[in-house]
């Protein structure tokens, strides 16, 4: 069985996740944007408060 990431999104954007969106790829997306639209994998783990595995970003990152 997977494991799920709770990668950590702004209180207003949750419930989108109740709406079928991927949590991972909207809380890439908003580190992203929160950003400047460039930051690494490592950079994005730290974004993301290492709630979400380097290569669950990267498999995601690939996924968009």
């Amino acid at each position: 069985m997977p494991a799920y990431s709770y990668a950590p999104l702004p209180v207003e954007l949750d419930a989108l996740v109740g709406m079928g969106m991927n949590r991972v790829k909207l809380a890439i997306a908003v580190a992203l944007a929160q950003h400047g639209g460039t930051l690494s994998t490592p950079e994005l783990v730290t974004a993301l408060e290492d709630a979400v595995a380097g290569t669950t970003i990267t498999r995601n990152l690939h996924e968009l």
